[in-house]
């Protein structure tokens, strides 16, 4: 699997359904259960039984029909290009409203369509609390980092100096240690920069290549053991 893309063609049409799973990784990097795309399959179902039943078609049917059309047609281009859920956002935000729009076309009474309403607002709840985004840190930490330093780290008082660029040269950037060093000091992670004659062609790495050609000294960070840098 490639990221987010679908190694089957089976994987990207049950996407709707996948994306329910709580589980990292489904179409984002966190767990975001999202049942609403079933539930729309769901009630799109209901409304043809309904619907059939009565043999009426429901009154303000092409609204909906067509938001429904144009928000699961759109996992056609979206799984053939990311399949990455920040890019999905439009149609993230545009479920919730047709899945209301869907109970409202049942031929049910009014009662039930509130019940239906509230279960629908109640299930995606659920799913918002198992991954509550008000507490950010608890997406993406084991705990929580409020105060600086945030852990507890110590760094050799003869590695310290003020007009020093601390360079690292790793994907985790150990950039926790930053706020220990002086204000005056510099940081820089060259782990990300791509490959060195892309950084001499590019004017997008100049900014790099003076601060590294200027800097009184360079001094390498690099973690000794779990806590000492």
């Amino acid at each position: 699997m490639i990221r987010f893309l679908a190694d089957t063609w089976r994987d990207a049409i049950l996407r709707p359904v996948a994306m329910a799973a709580p589980n990292s990784s489904v179409y984002i990097e966190i767990a975001a259960p999202d049942f609403r795309f079933a539930i729309a399959l769901v009630l799109a179902v209901l409304v043809l039984i309904s619907t059939r039943k009565t043999k009426l078609r429901p009154k303000g049917w092409l609204p909906p029909l067509a938001l429904f059309a144009l928000v699961f047609l759109s996992f056609i281009p979206w799984m053939q290009t990311t399949g990455n859920g920040r890019y999905f956002m439009p149609y993230l935000i545009l479920i919730g409203p047709l899945c209301i729009a869907l109970i409202n076309l049942m031929q049910n009474t009014v009662g039930m369509k509130i019940f239906l309403v509230a279960a629908v607002l109640g299930i995606q709840g659920f799913a918002l609390n198992l991954n509550n985004p008000w507490r950010s840190w608890d997406a993406w930490t084991w705990i929580p980092w409020k105060d600086a330093p945030f852990l507890s780290l110590e760094l050799p008082k003869e590695g310290i100096d003020p007009h020093t660029t601390y360079v690292t040269i790793a994907v985790p950037t150990f950039s926790l240690a930053a706020p220990l060093l002086p204000a005056s000091s510099r940081w820089i992670n060259l782990a990300t920069f791509g490959p060195a004659d892309e950084q001499d062609q590019s004017p997008i790495y100049a900014p790099i290549r003076k601060t590294l050609r200027e800097s009184r000294s360079l001094k390498l960070l690099w973690p000794l053991h779990r806590d000492r840098c």
